[in-house]
Formats: C-alpha cells, sequence, structure tokens
C-alpha cells in the first residue's frame, strides 16, 4: 500500500504485465524483462542481481493482500509474559523486535518453552509472543508484517476504486511509477534497520531492503523511518528515487 496523499511522481505510465505474473501489491518495484520484444514489467520472485529498475506499481484499486503493523510491550517483571498481537498470520522474516534504546531482541519461531534472555519466542499462526523475565523494564516496539484475509481487506480499506478495477486482469497492464518518486509504502523489509544509511536495494518480491543479492534502487534515499509511535495506521517507509 502506497500513502497516496504524500505520493510524488514525475511520470506515470501503464506497462504490460509479463506473462503468467500477477502483481496484487500497491508500492512494490517493478523489473522489467522483455518479452518477444515487447518490454514488460513484473515483481521478481528470487533477485540476483542483474535486474532492471522499471519503477513502482500503482493499484490504487487493489485490495492488499498484506498489511504492517507496530505495537509496543514492556516486559513485566510478574504476572504473565505471553501477549497476543492484534493481527494473526504473521510473515515470517518480517518481524523486528526493537528495544527502545537497546539491541534488538533475537527471534525464535518455537513458541513452546522459555525464550532465552534477549530473545523472544512468536506464534506466528496464533499472532502471540513471549518474553523472558530476565529482560522485565525494556520497552520493545514490535514490527511485524501480517496476512489479510479478503474480508479483512475490505473491512480495513473499504472496497477499492472501480475505475480500472480490471487493468491487470483483463488488459495485462498496471500503472508504473517512474522518472523521480518519492513514496510512502508498506513494501519493505521489515527485518531491517533504515537508519543506518546503508544502501537500499531490490528485495526478493519486490519489496525494499538493505544488502542481499538485488542490485541497488537507483539512487535511492530514505527520507522517513517507518513511524513507530502510531500504533493504529500501518508504519511505512519513505524513500525517493529516480527511474530512468
Amino acid at each position: 500500500m502506497i500513502d497516496r496523499k504524500a505520493l510524488k511522481i514525475q511520470e506515470q505510465v501503464d506497462r504490460l504485465v509479463a506473462t503468467g505474473e500477477s502483481v496484487l501489491q500497491e508500492g512494490a518495484i517493478l523489473v522489467s524483462i522483455v518479452e518477444a520484444g515487447v518490454e514488460k514489467v513484473k515483481v521478481q520472485a528470487t533477485v540476483a542481481g542483474t535486474e532492471k529498475i522499471a519503477g513502482v506499481s500503482l493499484l490504487p484499486y487493489a485490495t492488499p493482500a498484506f498489511d504492517s503493523a507496530m505495537e509496543e510491550f514492556v516486559v513485566p517483571a510478574t504476572g504473565s509474559l505471553i501477549f497476543s498481537l492484534r493481527n494473526q498470520s504473521l510473515v515470517t522474516g518480517q518481524i523486528r523486535p526493537m528495544v527502545v534504546g537497546g539491541t534488538d531482541l533475537a527471534i525464535d519461531m518455537t513458541f513452546a518453552g522459555t525464550p532465552a534472555a534477549g530473545a523472544v519466542k512468536i506464534d506466528a499462526a496464533g499472532g502471540r509472543i513471549k518474553f523472558n523475565v530476565a529482560d522485565a523494564g525494556k520497552v520493545v516496539h514490535f514490527l511485524y508484517q501480517h496476512s489479510l484475509t479478503v474480508l479483512m481487506a475490505r473491512q480495513r480499506y473499504q472496497e477499492r476504486s472501480i475505475n480500472n478495477k480490471d487493468l491487470v486482469g483483463e488488459l495485462n497492464q498496471i500503472g508504473v511509477a517512474k522518472g523521480y518518486v518519492e513514496f510512502s509504502t508498506d513494501q519493505f523489509d521489515h527485518s531491517k534497520d533504515y537508519s543506518t544509511g546503508a544502501a537500499l536495494t531490490l528485495g526478493n518480491g519486490g519489496v525494499i531492503t538493505i544488502g542481499g543479492a538485488g542490485p541497488a534502487l537507483p539512487q535511492a534515499k530514505v527520507l522517513a523511518l517507518p513511524d513507530l509511535s502510531n500504533t493504529v495506521q500501518a508504519p511505512k517507509l519513505r524513500i525517493s528515487m529516480l527511474v530512468g
């Protein structure tokens, strides 16, 4: 999803989608391919480092399949150390438990038993987390991505605009933002720390990330980190880039 109130683009074009591909997330990084002599776009499932960045997907009529969330916890010294998140069906690898003023907690995806000190156990399917009492008093910002059912997506975002709703399905086209692009998106690797100044790269599935095998996003800059003070709206990463 993109925050359209803060979207700035130099150019928007419609591009054909590669055969057999389906682009469902707005704010994803698209790559260019040539198919039968025609330039098309796709989301690269597994990056190789040789991809050509085409732009950012624009789907104002799409129903999102994933959403982001941030919740804050203070690890208690007594009582239950198990908490239920507002959401279930967490996406493995898209989780970051940040300790305010300290080091991130280690992630243990096996919920049974007691986590080690400095770690958190996560029940991804059930949306539960478990702390160690040795971490009592720590303030943890728990950033994560989770799956949405169609019903959940419609309840949260309502029915999206029906204008050009079948652009991808019927015409096999998608809107692409290119040139100078400034946007806030939830399509980023939630496990990374974007405050380090490291180069932004293309991640698997069209997400923005740091490091990995994907190419650097062209002239990309972080403009604003995900807002971890807002526990109501989905946190987004704001960046700019220049796509030729």
